[in-house]
């Protein structure tokens, strides 16, 4: 995560540790308490997936999303063009909300 963090700065992301095949106990080699643990500290979500049953997949990428628009909300990050980050997108207008771009910031014409 931390590699992670340095790459992307000073932008912020949403990040979340995603234990998969939750229906299978036996073949664990991480604890659900372990995932949990990690992902606390280091300050992220943990939901534990199962793609055979279907446990937790969309409320995986409900959670991240909401994660997301409550940090576009509060000005946290933004839609910003030209880095890897949050974009506007190409959703049909209809199944899509706007949100105003923030302006950037003048910081004497560096990066």
């Amino acid at each position: 995560m931390s590699e992670a963090q340095l790459h992307i700065e000073p932008q912020r992301a949403v990040y979340a540790v995603i234990g998969h095949k939750a229906d299978r106990d036996a073949e664990r080699t991480v604890t659900a308490k372990e995932g949990r643990h990690f992902a606390e500290f280091h300050g992220a979500r943990f939901l534990e997936t199962s793609a055979r049953t279907g446990q937790n997949i969309e409320e995986t990428f409900l959670t991240v999303t909401r994660d997301i628009y409550r940090m576009l909300e509060s000005g946290q990050v933004y839609v910003e063009d030209g880095w890897d980050g949050i974009k506007a997108g190409y959703a049909h207008p209809r199944d899509s909300i706007t949100l105003e771009q923030r302006e950037q910031e003048s910081n004497g014409g560096c990066c």
